[in-house]
């Protein structure tokens, strides 16, 4: 670790420390979060770009275009799991009481003991 520490050298360091890098820190942990989905799409994604690079060329700017369209989609997909694994449409229930239950009636078994009445 300090290895690394030293071989980024001053500039490397202040990126690291700084802001911008700062701000990029929930994304990647976003996308590790969400690794199983971001994988799979991948694979895909993968080829299908492999396809758009055949059909615009392999020349510098395409590979550049082709590479942060496949940034974006992977970052959007671990928001996009993210927010089905929250189960937004699931409503939030309110905790129960935390008070202590009564206790059933000494001898009463069956019915009355689970608070059914017996006919």
């Amino acid at each position: 670790m300090v290895l690394g520490w030293a071989a980024i050298g001053p500039g490397g360091r202040a990126f690291v420390t700084g802001a911008g890098f700062v701000r990029l820190v929930p994304v990647i942990r976003k996308v590790g979060s969400q690794s199983l989905a971001v994988f799979l799409v991948s694979m895909v994604l993968a080829q299908a770009n492999g396809v758009i690079l055949d059909r615009i060329g392999s020349g510098f700017w395409a590979l550049w275009l082709v590479n942060l369209w496949g940034f974006a989609v992977l970052v959007g997909v671990a928001y996009l799991a993210g927010w089905f694994r929250s189960q937004p449409w699931r409503a939030r229930q309110a905790a129960p009481a935390a008070g202590p239950r009564p206790a059933p009636e000494r001898g009463a078994g069956g019915a009355a003991a689970l608070g059914l009445s017996a006919r």
